[in-house]
């Protein structure tokens, strides 16, 4: 008994191992246990068993101890256990791409119906104390080390459970699911170069992980039909310097070709045998009428709720914190807080992204986990009609001609039937039709490979220096509520749903199954991104243009030799287009220009600027929607009605820039495209297959942008004599043409339709005044530095504009005070601006009302307005407060969404409890049977009861007692202390102003502006066609404020029509 047993066991492993014989088998029958030593494996049937990429190849592996535990008894409820001390496998790029096989992989293995055998074997669990990869390439060498790996069946709630649970068969359909994840608890990566010792070794370390895959097998012949395939990180630090970064790149390059290669031949292959032999990627009308069908039996229902309908690969961390480093000695700016380099941080919560490589591009996305079909699917809908249109446009083109205008009587051959016209008139019809019935089948295979990265938020940290003392500040944030304690973040403000993610992109890139030259849409990179803040920091602007230039200057010396042999089609004829809602930049003076404490105490002065917008835009697609040609001619013609922009004469003078160049012109009219409009109509097929190519529609230019900001308006916040913000610039919509000559120089015209108003009184000029002192620091630098990592001069930018008319209203004290109650807090001087000059004392005079500094000063400047506005709770009757005006609801259709939003922003409230989230638990499961031996037959009942969206998220879950394990650290910026609300509310009564204040109002009339800017020198050529002015002795500050809000809604009332 023992000998047959050793001899099956034997048959079986011999096919994967070296130097096998039975004797070395010791086995227990009767315990149901087993052990092995010193087992070298088949590297060359492992290479194909494991189905690697034909660039790799195994060329050892060995595991040094392997015991196996089977119980007899209960082998249909308890799985096999297979142990595996320690494993070393080394593999090895291959020169040329291997030879793919057919017939290779695990399905190939199985020969057969699904049996008994095949659930045994694919219900085993297997543990590994150790695994030591070691990867070999001409240019570096790798090895990763894993430990402690765990892979066993759960069941499709991703839990612990019987075997016979942990699988799903569908007679019916002929298929059947398997549900495996395996768990590790470490992995350390190391790298070195073999030819360049003086690159870094590149080191990362993972803290425990796991990887969930479900598995689709066929019940006639155990063919493995699709897969979806988890991996979930729970954190991940990573400290990368920049000499560890540059071999980070060097490593990837060294295999980009051949990985390259590979994937294109691979995935052709793949996807000629999804639609082969996948009844769902046959048509898109069959996938629907499945899921139309409603007579369905409980474990047909189980069934289609956890399908895998494609393969895809998913990848989830719950947070990723990177540092970015300089390394030791001088860093790369020339600023001297920079001069000994600095830490740049990156932390991103909830970070996942999602890889579907054989999504047929006529089917819809339902199916998708954690996917909802919202504005990024209706752009790339927007895309395949368009490519679609153009395509039979083309075949077309020559069949729709128009009758001549001609009143001469018609020809005989002209009032025939088609049926009764020559044989040469029907021969090219039947021509047409093949050549388009063609065209429609190829088009009904179109495939796509499509990246979607999700991000629930991102903190970037200001950059930190060893003059930096203090905890790092944000510099990049959403400001998401974390805490009770913690004030309302931009989320919470507008009301956006809890599960909405921060950023949501998406990259398509087209094929067709087989290697037909068939033309092809560009690809399509999609952006959309919620609320964000970004709070100015020059020292952080500096770090990372010399970080993003030191890196460019890397990849370009990587990719010097492999330009030639590389086809950049791609890279420069992609569909771009991206979308922001209601983003903020908050710019504050810098320490330099802080002066003494008095002038801190002024009520009239800010200590923020903040620059918003509804919604921006950036795209450089011509759609008829957003950024069309005829948009352009528009902005063109506008700037063509005046005389700066095509005039030679003063203030143009010689070697000055024009904003308008002879690209945007041609743009205009289509005659700056790539290639010529393509004609098929009236060619054979012989014809028609000698002239199609995957680049044959990419015909516009990709080089013009667009960029929208719907509207724009700038406001300072921070005065402690109003609780609202004061606006600068009142909401306006700006379009701006970008044009990038040559890789380095920038030319932008500008399109404002409407009236540009400003207001400024004298410390908020102050404030501006040593704002632009910065941004004149800053922009010396940058050229600095630009200059000293390319080693070349810096670009030319040239921006030109045309108001149709300018308000600059001047608001200074009033020269006769009225009887309203005024504060002498108003008007003491700004004292800040006489700090620099020496042996001039200072007294900061007193004033009775000093507010604390709270952190909605710090940070939401403009939301100490909103605590102005008393709270009623929902069971309190009678209250004498105020009920604050209602939000816009936030639906999936934003562009609703931004335009509500601008009309009423100035009263939302930010004080709000958030709403609390309660997680669903986990279904507990029950089992039960049909009488029959069959371990299929079990259902879980309580799958029956949810949906396939509650079963598809499960996947993505990380167990309760790991994240309990995670300390839960807020990290904050600064401590200051917060006032109560009822302090708080009774300060803002106080701060209503009534004082009298002058207003002088100065209105320029079509206002032409160039500005051209090149190395440390620029200039601004400016043209007015008329000039007045507008007084006003004395009017309330309240009373001009509420003038002014007026005006500024009816500026959105106006562009919501």
């Amino acid at each position: 008994m023992v000998t047959l047993i050793k001899n099956q066991i034997f048959k079986h492993l011999s096919r994967f191992t070296k130097n096998l014989s039975p004797d070395r088998i010791n086995l227990s029958t009767l315990k149901g246990e087993g052990e092995l030593s010193n087992l070298e494996l088949d590297e060359n049937v492992l290479t194909d068993l494991l189905e690697l990429p034909s660039w790799l190849r195994l060329t050892s592996a060995w595991c040094n101890r392997v015991c196996f535990r089977i119980q007899w008894t209960h082998i249909k409820t308890v799985p096999i256990v297979l142990r595996l001390d320690e494993v070393q496998v080394v593999v090895e790029t291959c020169p040329d791409l291997r030879s793919m096989s057919a017939n290779q992989g695990l399905s190939s293995m199985s020969s057969g119906r699904y049996s008994f055998i095949h659930k045994v074997i694919d219900g085993m669990t297997v543990t590994v104390n150790a695994v030591l990869v070691t990867f070999k390439s001409p240019a570096f060498v790798a090895s990763v080390q894993v430990s402690r790996i765990v892979a066993e069946s759960k069941t499709p709630t991703w839990k612990r459970n019987d075997l016979r649970m942990t699988r799903v068969k569908d007679s019916v359909r002929g298929e059947i699911l398997l549900f495996k994840e395996v768990e590790w608890q470490t992995v350390r990566i190391e790298a070195k170069s073999t030819e360049n010792p003086a690159l870094t070794p590149l080191r990362l370390l993972t803290n425990q992980a796991r990887c969930r895959i479900t598995i689709k097998k066929r019940l006639s012949d155990c063919f493995v039909l699709g897969s979806r395939l988890v991996l979930i990180l729970e954190d991940l630090l990573w400290v990368l310097t920049d000499s560890q970064l540059r071999a980070a790149l060097y490593f990837v390059d060294s295999l980009a070709g051949l990985v390259q290669k590979a994937t294109d031949i691979t995935r052709k292959r793949k996807a000629a045998r999804k639609i082969e032999m996948l009844p769902e990627y046959q048509a898109w009308v069959s996938q629907q009428a499945r899921q139309q069908n409603t007579k369905k039996s409980a474990i047909s229902k189980v069934f289609s709720q956890c399908d895998v309908i494609e393969t895809s690969f998913h990848f989830l961390s719950e947070q990723i914190d990177l540092h970015l480093c300089d390394d030791e000695g001088d860093g790369r700016s020339s600023h001297p807080h920079l001069k000994d380099g600095g830490a740049f941080q990156i932390r991103l919560h909830h970070f996942k992204v999602d890889f579907y490589p054989y999504h047929l591009s006529l089917s819809d996305r339902k199916h998708w986990p954690s996917y909802e079909e919202d504005i990024h699917a209706q752009w790339l809908e927007q895309a395949l009609t368009s490519f679609k249109a153009t395509f039979m446009e083309a075949m077309d083109a020559g069949a729709n001609s128009h009758t001549p205008l001609s009143r001469a009587e018609p020809h005989m051959d002209d009032l025939r039937s088609p049926g009764s016209k020559g044989p040469d008139f029907q021969n090219a019809n039947g021509q047409h039709n093949a050549v388009k019935n063609y065209i429609t089948s190829h088009l009904a295979k179109l495939m796509s490979s499509c990246v979607v990265l999700r991000l629930e938020d991102v903190t970037l940290f200001k950059v930190s220096t060893t003059s930096r003392k203090q905890a790092p500040k944000e510099f990049l944030s959403t400001r998401r509520k974390k805490k009770r304690n913690i004030k309302p973040g931009d989320k919470e403000l507008y009301k956006l749903p809890e599960e909405m993610s921060l950023i949501h992109a998406e990259f398509t890139y087209f094929y067709y199954p087989d290697d037909i030259p068939f033309p092809l849409p560009p690809p399509q990179f999609y952006v959309y991104c919620n609320p964000v803040q970004i709070h100015f920091d020059m020292l952080t602007v500096l770090w990372l243009q010399s970080f993003g230039l030191y890196l460019l200057r890397t990849l370009s010396a990587l990719t010097e030799n492999a330009s030639a042999n590389t086809n950049t089609n791609d890279l420069f004829n992609i569909d771009v287009r991206m979308e922001a809602i209601m983003p903020r930049i908050i710019m504050s003076e810098s320490s330099a220009h802080e002066g003494v404490t008095s002038s801190r105490m002024q009520r009239d002065r800010p200590q923020y600027l903040q620059l918003q917008t509804s919604k921006i835009t950036v795209t450089n697609i011509r759609s008829r929607t957003v950024g069309s040609r005829a948009d352009l001619a528009t902005c063109l013609n506008d700037l063509q009605q005046g005389e700066l922009f095509f005039n030679s004469g003063f203030p143009t003078k010689e070697g000055d820039k024009s904003a308008v160049v002879e690209r945007l012109l041609r743009h205009v009219n289509a005659s700056d495209n790539l290639r010529r409009q393509a004609d098929l109509s009236g060619l054979t097929m012989e014809e028609v297959m000698q002239g199609l190519s995957r680049e044959l529609f990419w015909v516009d230019a990709k080089d013009i942008w667009f960029v929208q900001l719907d509207p724009a308006w700038v406001e300072f916040t921070g005065m402690k004599s109003t609780a609202r913000p004061v606006p600068l610039l009142d909401a306006v919509p700006v379009t701006v043409w970008l044009c990038l000559i040559d890789q380095k120089h920038i030319h932008a015209v500008t399109h404002i339709p409407s009236l540009v108003s400003v207001q400024l009184n004298h410390y908020q000029f102050l404030f501006i005044s040593r704002l632009l002192d910065d941004i004149s620091e800053l922009t010396t630098f940058l050229q600095m530095d630009s200059k000293k990592i390319t080693g070349e001069e810096g670009g030319c930018v040239c921006v030109g504009t045309a108001l149709p008319q300018v308000e600059v209203t001047f608001v200074m004290p009033a020269h006769c005070h009225a009887k309203e109650s005024f504060d002498l807090d108003s008007v003491i001087p700004d004292s800040s601006s006489l700090a620099d000059i020496p042996n001039i004392p200072i007294t900061p005079p007193k004033s009775a009302y000093e507010p604390k500094e709270t952190d909605s000063d710090i940070v939401h400047g403009d939301q100490i307005f909103f605590e102005e506005t008393s709270f009623i709770p929902e069971n309190t009757v009678g209250a004498a407060e105020p009920l604050p005006p209602e939000t816009p609801s936030f639906k999936s259709n934003f562009s609703t969404f931004s335009k509500g939003l601008a009309s009423g922003f100035s009263t939302l409230i930010t004080s709000f409890d958030a709403t609390k989230g309660a997680e669903d638990g986990l279904d507990n499961m029950s089992v039960r049977s049909d009488g029959s031996s069959d371990s299929e037959r079990f259902v879980v009942v309580n799958l029956e009861q949810q949906n396939r969206t509650d079963i598809l998220n499960a996947m993505f879950v990380i167990p309760a007692s790991n994240r309990a394990a995670r300390p839960m650290v807020d990290e904050a910026s600064e401590v200051l202390e917060e006032a109560d609300d009822a302090s708080l509310h009774s300060e803002m009564s106080i701060l209503r102003r009534s004082d009298p204040i002058s207003v002088t109002t100065v209105k320029l009339s079509r206002v032409e502006a160039i500005y051209q800017s090149q190395g440390f020198k620029s200039c601004l050529r400016l043209q007015c066609s008329g000039i007045s002015s507008e007084e006003c002795g004395s009017i309330p500050w309240d009373e001009f404020q509420v003038t002014t809000q007026i005006s500024f809604e009816g500026h959105f009332v106006f562009l919501q029509m």
